[in-house]
């Protein structure tokens, strides 16, 4: 290691990307005395007095420095004593940390989009507007089950099941927060407000409100009082500032949670022309549909497919996930797969992408089922790879595409038959969606190409608009105002919107649903 300007780096900022760092719980002060380290070789900065006061005389003779108050004279060699552990929180793509270069006066806000399957959390400077990094990690609770109405039942099981779902999804924001500040070099004891929102059912589960008032169908149709009933206590666990805020942004209704929301305050869909359809993707995908004067929002059980859990060959969207097949222009099929790495697995828009090109190719009929001539599983081809579809992978996604195209044509019928004019797509399985294949199998409605939007996190974009944004909170309560929910669970045309939903063509939101249909009826046309 050197210092290409002596005394002027401490020895901290330079191992900050080093295969191994020092632990820490300040900000660079001295004050905790965890990132200490030993030079072997080399000569550094005098000792500080926050050094003097933590370390013996002995450990100095014996080299033994905090990595926060030294500073390297040219070059060095030295061990690290208490390496940091590495972390299970990923960055967040276009929110990479930088290192924070704070005024006395400045404080930190942390926002907080709580998923059903991953939690998503970024740190900012409010003064300044300024990002210090995201991250991105699993939500715990999945051990508890993968869909939002399982894991209900589970916390609903007995106090101490719940008493630990709530500890653990608590624990894992606190190790999110440390993350971010660590590497930013900042304390967390600078943070004054925690901005959270998520589906109803994992607001339910990190603050104190009773999982029953949703596993409870008529809950379905009612606002959800997602209480946090000391929230002083949770800043004191989590390090916080004395006066620190930790805020739960309340849900809409029933499983329409405060992600939607914040989504909807990010991407301005009451500034959206008539007919604009937001889709935000997941084990719990919610849907809203601006016809010009109301927004009209729903929730709709798309199950665990689209983060492709559960398919034989599904994977997260991870290195080596293949995201979508693609054809040049001589008709030949290749993968897009994330990272430079073969092929491994199918994640959920990989998984569209699958079905509708052997759709495309005559492999699968309409109503799910192989052609008569095809073995199963079918191969798709994924550059050198080969991955294995069955039956039972086209059967899930078939039913989780209904479940939202039911919801989009239920939300157009009581907006007077309104028809989707432009489409705005959210979450990582909304990042990697090739509107082609989304449109062919009918997961969502055909709108020209350049009347299609894509916002990865718009939740959590929305939630950072409260952390730093002062007018932030008012445009909320306005949107909220225009809000018109809509329960799926008692509307009385979504059984017979589901089944024409199932079958993999272009969805047809013009006609009225069958009459004939029959609640949970699966009898398709080939």
């Amino acid at each position: 290691m050197s210092a290409d300007r002596p005394h002027e780096r401490s020895l901290l900022a330079q191992l900050k990307h080093a295969t191994v760092r020092p632990t820490r719980a300040c900000d660079g002060s001295g004050r905790c005395g965890r990132c200490r380290v030993r030079v072997t070789r080399g000569a550094c900065s005098a000792p500080t007095a926050a050094e003097r006061q933590l370390l013996t005389a002995a450990q100095l003779q014996a080299g033994h420095r905090l990595a926060c108050q030294a500073h390297p004279i040219g070059d060095v060699e030295l061990i690290v004593l208490h390496p940091a552990t590495s972390s299970p929180w990923q960055v967040l793509p276009g929110r990479e940390s930088t290192t924070a270069e704070l005024a006395p006066t400045d404080t930190l806000s942390l926002a907080v989009d709580l998923g059903t399957t991953h939690i998503r959390a970024s740190l900012w400077v409010p003064q300044t507007g300024r990002c210090l990094g995201g991250r991105v990690g699993d939500n715990p609770q999945q051990n508890w089950g993968s869909d939002v109405l399982c894991r209900l039942v589970e916390a609903g099981s007995t106090p101490a099941t719940r008493a630990l779902m709530r500890a653990r999804v608590r624990a894992a924001i606190g190790e999110v927060l440390a993350t971010l500040c660590d590497a930013a070099a900042c304390a967390t004891e600078r943070v004054t407000r925690v901005h959270i929102v998520g589906n109803t059912a994992m607001l339910l589960l990190v603050g104190d409100g009773e999982p029953a008032e949703l596993i409870d169908v008529d809950g379905w149709s009612r606002a959800v009082d997602c209480p946090l009933t000391d929230p002083g206590a949770l800043a004191q666990r989590w390090h916080l500032a004395p006066d620190a805020r930790v805020a739960l942004e309340p849900p809409v209704q029933g499983f329409v949670g405060s992600d939607l929301l914040a989504a909807a305050l990010h991407t301005r869909m009451a500034d959206a022309a008539p007919g604009t359809v937001l889709i935000d993707f997941g084990t719990n995908s919610e849907i809203a549909l601006w016809d010009g004067e109301r927004l009209w929002v729903t929730a709709a059980a798309g199950g665990p497919s689209f983060e492709a859990s559960g398919i034989s060959c599904g994977m997260p969207a991870e290195p080596g996930a293949v995201t979508a097949i693609e054809r040049d222009a001589n008709g030949q099929r290749t993968a897009r797969v994330l990272g430079d790495v073969p092929a491994r697995g199918l994640c959920g828009s990989g998984l569209v992408s699958a079905i509708a090109t052997l759709v495309d190719a005559g492999l699968l009929r309409p109503n799910g089922r192989f052609a008569r001539d095809v073995l199963q599983p079918v191969a798709v081809a994924a550059n050198a790879s080969e991955l294995a579809l069955d039956a039972r992978d086209v059967d899930a996604f078939q039913r989780a595409k209904a479940a939202v195209g039911a919801g989009v044509a239920c939300l157009c019928a009581r907006a007077s038959h309104v028809q989707p004019r432009e489409l705005v797509l959210c979450g990582a399985f909304g990042h990697h969606l090739d509107p082609w294949a989304a449109t062919r199998v009918g997961l969502v409605p055909s709108v020209d190409d350049d009347a299609v939007a894509v916002f990865a996190e718009a939740a959590l974009a929305g939630c950072e608009q409260l952390c730093v944004d002062p007018t932030a909170a008012q445009d909320l309560v306005r949107l909220r105002a225009l809000i018109a929910s809509v329960n799926l669970g008692t509307d009385p045309s979504y059984d017979q919107h589901f089944v024409d939903q199932l079958l993999l063509k272009p969805l047809n939101l013009s006609r009225r649903p069958s009459a004939t249909a029959e609640p949970g009826f699966r009898e398709l046309p080939c």
